[in-house]
């Protein structure tokens, strides 16, 4: 309607317009007036139908190619690209297609008019000289384009012209597919290649038949497409259909069963020798599930024409054989009412099925907050009214509980005989579960049940307030709070009060709601002696270590009982922000160890960030050669962790020493070497005060390894290319003159040794 005669408004969105016009063009983005035939998907503007058709229902369709060799099939999308990866335009780049060759030039259209059936510009093309198997922006042909559309004068003069069937476009596509994607019965039919021209031993047949019937099963076709195909495929191929495709296309049905074709597995499941209940093949998962069965899938994604077809065959196999999900519980997890009505029309089904720890279909539709699937469950004879057995760890209830739906816990406790104060394996219950979801309306009835104990706990010690501060919703905790006499330094098993619990978490809101709480206590410990800075350090979040440093007398310097500091623990897990902050504060002290003698160089190589090692190294002037109470330096650790740029860096260190004995009484090249790490020898072969032929220490504790070289130890693994690399730098090692230079040495021994293996095999030794 118009407002004061000037501004439109939208009923639907409520966009304003001062003029009629735009707020008509607007109307159409809802009402979507321009439809396209073959699909009924709607448009506002006729341009964006035309397009649809063109990409979507048309094959031939030019694309717009970047000098980078990627295609388009919209200018405008070729374009974005280019401003976007290619900023800087070259004098030689050509927007659009970049035409070659005047054969080129000649067929720019020679594809569209085979979609549309101007046979005269078809012939004149072929008259002039040009390539019938000339392929379009997407690999197809004219035959291609005309099966497509279902041209079927095209099609038959360019069968007559010698075009190739077997031709595939860009998706793998012969013109039999497109023709089957079209829906035209009399181009599938004449595209059929002739009886006896496919025999046992022809590359084609297997390939040809296979991916027209996935695509049949992917994007529909009609009951005479497929048995036109199915008969082909009999009388070209020597066999049944049912046996020939669950030969070369044992997912047919599995396919079709996913995508909603009903047509397909109406055929298939009376063919002989088709397997109706095959499971999917290891190499191919739909729906994020490996060897589910047709059944399962159809029910999975709700296509209930089909599961009513699978059910109708005697050999249909309801129950799972294994531990796999039933389909009953699979159409109960994804709240498909009408599949379980189905499904449990039959009396052999077994509604109790679990799926390994995940719980019977009546726990999945507690859990997923399905409360129609859930009453129908509940009322069916079978059910097993046992609260507790329906999963591993979880009752019924808890389940309810986890899904937020308030209705779904009244029903459990209507239903069934359940203390609302029920614990699971781990001691919480559905109160805590509630709680650590955020539901809060669902938490707030719990709180408010004349039966609910808020005094237990879980087996980790937590109270319900714990449950709340992990959450991360303010409203939760404060529900809590007015609603129970609880502690707000409350302890677990652990000494972790909720406001540790909400900082190690990184929720920022709920932290500074506890901070200002005037009962709070902020010197508590947990009973690894780490503060509330600790557990800020902990979250990586800057302005969570902020508000700890805001509102408490914490030292930043403060350590737990093994010698961490906040400072420490931010480098060992990564967080490169947090030390950087930590590191400019101005009493932070950057030369304290910790128990295991450990300094902040030893803690960022930890990490096995390489950002995080320059930035101690810019921050401090620590030893680069420190080690720890067991002689470890920051370069074997990052030597452990391989990570090359970590030790490029330390390498490049003025003083640093790289031919230092380890704790175990090898060098850092002995173990690069006896790994396998080359670009880490590499890096050390550069030095000069790396010692190419040093020995294991006598004090190894690996005796074998005691006076091995470099080389020996690579010989012994077999890393043949250190090998090579080794001996080019003048190494040395026991066995020298068994090794080439060439890095075969190892190869040799392994052929010696299988024959060895091989004659002791025979009995001649």
């Amino acid at each position: 309607m118009a407002d004061s005669g000037e501004l439109w408004t939208c009923d639907k969105c409520t966009s304003q317009f001062g003029k009629r016009g735009p707020y008509n063009r607007h109307l159409k983005t809802h009402t979507k007036p321009f439809k396209c035939g073959l699909c009924s998907k709607g448009f506002a503007l006729r341009a964006d139908q035309r397009r649809h058709m063109q990409l979507q229902h048309r094959v031939g369709n030019k694309k717009h190619t970047c000098q980078c060799g990627k295609d388009f099939s919209r200018k405008d999308t070729l374009q974005r690209h280019i401003r976007r990866h290619h900023p800087k335009k070259e004098d030689d780049v050509v927007l659009g297609v970049q035409i070659i060759d005047p054969q080129t030039v000649a067929s720019l259209d020679i594809w569209h008019a085979a979609t549309i059936a101007k046979i005269e510009l078809v012939r004149q093309f072929c008259a002039n000289g040009g390539d019938i198997s000339s392929k379009a922006g997407d690999g197809s042909t004219m035959l291609h384009c005309a099966a497509r559309a279902g041209n079927l004068d095209v099609i038959q003069f360019l069968l007559a012209q010698g075009a190739d069937i077997w031709i595939r476009n860009k998706r793998n596509r012969t013109a039999l597919c497109e023709a089957a994607i079209g829906g035209s019965l009399e181009a599938l039919r004449m595209l059929l290649p002739p009886r006896g021209s496919l025999n046992k031993s022809s590359i084609h047949k297997n390939s040809f038949f296979r991916d027209t019937f996935y695509d049949v099963a992917r994007d529909g076709g009609s009951y005479e497409m497929i048995e036109c195909l199915k008969t082909a495929a009999h009388l070209m191929c020597g066999a049944s259909a049912g046996v020939y495709l669950t030969q070369i296309a044992p997912d047919l049905l599995h396919y079709a069963a996913a995508y909603g074709n009903e047509t397909l597995p109406r055929v298939l499941v009376e063919e002989e020798g088709f397997d109706i209940n095959s499971k999917l093949s290891w190499r191919n998962s739909i729906g994020g599930r490996k060897r589910s069965t047709p059944l399962y899938l159809a029910s999975l994604f709700g296509n209930i024409s089909i599961v009513a077809i699978l059910l109708l065959h005697d050999r249909i196999a309801i129950n799972p054989s294994d531990t796999r999900e039933s389909a009953l519980r699979a159409a109960s997890r994804k709240g498909h009412v009408e599949v379980v009505k189905m499904l449990l029309q039959f009396n052999s089904i077994d509604i109790n099925h679990g799926y390994k720890s995940h719980g019977s279909p009546l726990y999945a539709a507690l859990k997923h907050g399905h409360l129609e699937i859930s009453k129908i469950l509940l009322d069916h004879e079978d059910t097993n009214l046992d609260p507790t057995t329906h999963h591993p760890s979880l009752s019924l209830l808890h389940s309810a509980a986890i899904s937020g739906c308030i209705q779904s816990v009244q029903l459990v406790l209507r239903e069934m005989d359940i203390d609302v104060n029920h614990t699971d394996d781990q001691s919480d219950t559905p109160l805590h579960l509630a709680l650590e979801c955020g539901h809060l309306s669902l938490s707030d009835g719990l709180l408010n049940h004349k039966d609910i104990n808020l005094g237990v706990r879980s087996w980790q010690g937590r109270s319900i307030l714990h449950s709340a501060a992990i959450s991360g919703k303010v409203e939760a905790v404060q529900l809590v709070l007015d609603k129970t006499d609880i502690s707000i330094n409350d302890q677990d098993n652990w000494g972790s009060t909720p406001s540790r619990l909400a900082l190690e978490s990184g929720h920022f809101e709920i932290s500074k709601m506890l901070f200002d709480h005037k009962e709070i206590d902020t010197s508590i410990e947990d009973s690894d002696g780490r503060s509330l800075l600790h557990a800020a350090a902990i979250s990586g979040k800057p302005e969570i270590v902020q508000l700890v440093l805001d509102k408490t007398i914490i030292n930043v310097n403060d350590q737990d009982k093994w010698g961490g500091t906040p400072l420490s623990l931010a480098l060992k897990s990564g967080h490169f922000e947090l030390s950087k902050m930590l590191f400019d504060h101005k009493e932070i002290d950057t030369s304290i160890e910790d128990s295991d003698g450990r300094s902040l160089l030893h803690a960022a190589a930890i990490s096995g960030k390489s950002e995080l090692v320059q930035l101690v190294l810019d921050k401090t002037d620590l030893d680069v050669n420190v080690t720890t109470n067991m002689g470890e330096t920051a370069l074997e650790i990052a030597t452990n962790y391989e990570t090359f740029d970590m030790i490029d860096i330390l390498l490049r260190q003025k003083g640093f020493q790289a031919d230092c004995n380890t704790r175990s009484g090898d060098t850092l090249l002995h173990k690069a070497a006896e790994k396998g790490k080359i670009e880490t020898v590499k890096l050390l072969l550069s030095r000069e005060d790396v010692d190419i032929n040093s020995r294991v220490g006598e004090n190894h504790w690996w005796e074998p390894k005691r006076g091995k070289t470099a080389l020996d130890l690579a010989r012994e693994r077999k890393h043949h290319e250190i090998i090579d690399l080794l001996i080019e730098h003048g190494a040395t090692g026991e066995n020298l003159d068994q090794a080439d230079h060439t890095g075969n040495a190892g190869q040799e021994m392994d052929l010696n040794m299988a024959e060895v293996d091989q004659i002791c095999w025979d009995g001649e030794v």
